[in-house]
């Protein structure tokens, strides 16, 4: 495996995985580490490149800053082609699982995003043996933040399906408030036009019933 690593000022590690199989080139970029964690999701298209992945990973970091969740931002990306069959897709995420181990496995904790699924990521942590939840668990409980999750054995854990994008998806959707109610305060003129309801969009409108902002 041919991992470049390259020093960009202001990002924490940017490293960049050459000679997967099939054309496929991966990327992780971490803007920051905050009480020994990062998060952000695994970005799967047939064109996503370096300077794509970067901007996302500063944009997790402002995410988590907007509302004092002691948490880095990072973010991690995939060129897959397009046409590539199941199998070989998920030759490729099993070496770019190994080949960012390391960081999966002591800081950087990952979850669906556009391109990727559930499967994904859980296929993702098993090719490096690894339990999405009870990593989950075990990072989060660094910070500030209070969850259930705390309370679970880790022998349940392991029986419990890959979980985080839910809990990501919340992430967002109080980011995107955050932001709103800093726009609310300087101005009343502005419009918010969503396209589509997704996951974040669905968490958004159950935490927007309860605000000002309509």
């Amino acid at each position: 495996m041919n991992i470049e690593e390259l020093n960009i000022e202001g990002l924490h590690k940017v490293l960049v995985i050459k000679n997967l199989p099939y054309e496929s080139e991966g990327f992780l970029v971490i803007k920051s580490i905050k009480n020994s964690i990062c998060t952000g999701g695994l970005r799967i298209t047939d064109s996503v490149h370096l300077n794509e992945v970067i901007n996302l990973a500063i944009s997790m970091d402002l995410k988590f800053s907007s509302y004092d969740f002691a948490i880095g931002g990072a973010k991690s990306g995939l060129r897959i082609p397009q046409k590539i069959d199941r199998n070989k897709r998920q030759e490729v995420l099993a070496k770019f699982s190994k080949s960012i181990k390391e960081y999966l496995s002591t800081c950087y904790l990952t979850g669906p995003d556009l391109g990727s699924s559930n499967e994904d990521i859980d296929l993702i942590y098993r090719a490096s043996n690894l339990n999405q939840m009870v990593l989950s668990k075990k990072l989060l409980q660094k910070t500030p933040m209070k969850s259930f999750l705390f309370k679970i054995p880790d022998f349940i854990l392991k029986w419990i399906p890959t979980g985080y994008s839910k809990y990501g998806n919340k992430l967002t959707a109080l980011g995107l408030l955050k932001s709103l109610e800093a726009i609310n305060k300087e101005r009343n003129d502005y419009s918010l036009i969503v396209h589509g309801v997704g996951s974040v969009g669905y968490s958004f409108l159950e935490l927007i019933k309860d605000t000002s902002i309509k």
